[in-house]
């Protein structure tokens, strides 16, 4: 059977030649696959947590967008770039699909107007990839437009974009016809984050800073204001631990670990701490978000907030 394949286009302009770039993609490939636009982001109510939640109740047009995206075998994404960033109401688009667990793991190709700039662009992959979508890079193609004016059989008629197209559909059919990235399932994801900790944990007792960069990915942040980020390993300060055991510490000790996030690439922990005297008495308590992140194969942590 032809693969199903769902477009969302970022634009909510009429004549928007992003539109246009997914139907041009869409007639290419009308022998080998079939397609639904979704057009319905427009309408779609702003994203609110209170609705996104157990027992909450999701109006029907964010079950509709869900239902189309679960029963499509990949999602062709073509947007616009708005302030730097991307548009709003596409912006909502994924809100509403961050928590759906049919968002997990799916194929993504990117199609993209090239215009000189790519801060939409590089919003839109770290935002896939927060949400562990799995884009595929071999078909995403940036295209030359040169004007914004051009429509669909504008753009089948030019020779360089017509073959990035085809390059694209035939990369994409490709892919499909193989088996999906193996994942870990959330509770196989959740026990490789926990045993994360425990190895940091183990090493900051003991004061092995290269034992704790083992266990984290970089850049490494410490989101606050202003953030800190570590870029590579050895980043920790040279006078962290003499100015820690000079007020007293002895150890550190988890009070609470719990999974509030979880999907096969990321887990997010709320994690509460004692740090310890010698003779185990409390010096001061710490609460944070910790989000732990499986790269190149490896589980490490990859952001450490005090709340």
């Amino acid at each position: 059977m032809p693969a199903r394949i769902l477009t969302l286009c970022g634009s909510l302009r009429a004549r928007s030649s992003n539109r246009s770039i997914l139907r041009a993609y869409a007639q290419l490939a009308a022998s080998r696959m079939t397609f639904e636009h979704y057009e319905r982001m427009g309408t779609l109510p702003h994203f609110n947590p209170d609705l996104d939640c157990e027992g909450g109740a999701l109006p029907a047009e964010v079950l509709e967008l869900r239902r189309a995206v679960s029963t499509a075998e990949a999602l062709l994404i073509s947007t616009p770039e708005y302030m730097h960033g991307l548009p709003g109401a596409f912006k909502n688009v994924l809100d509403w699909l961050v928590s759906d667990p049919g968002f997990v793991g799916k194929r993504i190709v990117i199609l993209h107007a090239a215009r000189g700039s790519t801060w939409a662009l590089d919003s839109l992959r770290e935002v896939l990839r927060t949400m562990s979508a799995e884009v595929i890079e071999a078909a995403s193609v940036s295209l030359p437009l040169g004007s914004n004016q051009l429509d669909e059989d504008a753009m089948l008629a030019r020779d360089d974009l017509r073959a990035l197209l085809r390059q694209s559909v035939e990369t994409l059919a490709s892919t499909l016809a193989k088996a999906p990235n193996q994942t870990l399932p959330p509770a196989t994801a959740a026990d490789e984050a926990l045993a994360v900790l425990d190895r940091f944990t183990a090493a900051f007792n003991h004061q092995d800073v290269a034992g704790m960069d083992a266990t984290l990915h970089f850049p490494h942040l410490f989101p606050g204001s202003p953030p800190v980020i570590w870029q590579h390993a050895g980043s920790a300060p040279a006078d962290f631990f003499p100015k820690l055991v000079a007020s007293g510490w002895a150890f550190s000790r988890y009070t609470k670990r719990e999974v509030i996030l979880v999907s096969p690439e990321r887990v997010h922990l709320l994690v509460e701490y004692d740090r310890c005297r010698a003779d185990g008495s409390v010096l001061s308590q710490q609460s944070a978000l910790w989000i732990v992140t499986r790269i190149d194969g490896r589980w490490g942590i990859q952001v450490r907030s005090n709340r």
